[in-house]
């Protein structure tokens, strides 16, 4: 099967790097970038199993902008969205969108491994 590789957008360097061990522990291989462009030219030069996206990114239109951009490079990459946000301050822009999963910070780590290991065995 390989190891699967996640892509952490996050403009949090402190969640970035976290997280990035966090899963590197666990036997994932894990990238981060901090802005919404990085990503997006990430996801255009590597292959990611699964991205975890920062609804609030710097980036023209934020974290549901980037998360077109990305759809539009790979369709099919499962993407869970991570936001400090209400859910509803950002009810309706999800209803425009397919996420995997959405949580709300804060959260556990475990929460969100447990939602990347269900998506991931889809």
């Amino acid at each position: 099967m390989g190891q699967k590789n996640i892509l952490i957008a996050d403009d949090e360097q402190e969640f970035c790097s976290m997280a990035a061990n966090f899963f590197e522990e666990r036997g994932y291989k894990a990238s981060c970038v901090n802005k919404g462009e990085d990503a997006i030219k990430k996801v255009k030069e590597e292959k990611f199993d699964i991205v975890l996206l920062d609804l609030r990114m710097p980036y023209f239109s934020g974290g549901f902008g980037i998360f077109r951009e990305i759809k539009q490079v790979d369709p099919n990459i499962p993407i869970i969205l991570i936001t400090g946000c209400t859910p509803a301050e950002i009810q309706k822009p999800l209803e425009d969108i397919n996420a995997d999963d959405v949580l709300y910070k804060p959260f556990k780590m475990d929460k969100l491994l447990k939602s990347i290991e269900k998506i991931l065995v889809k």
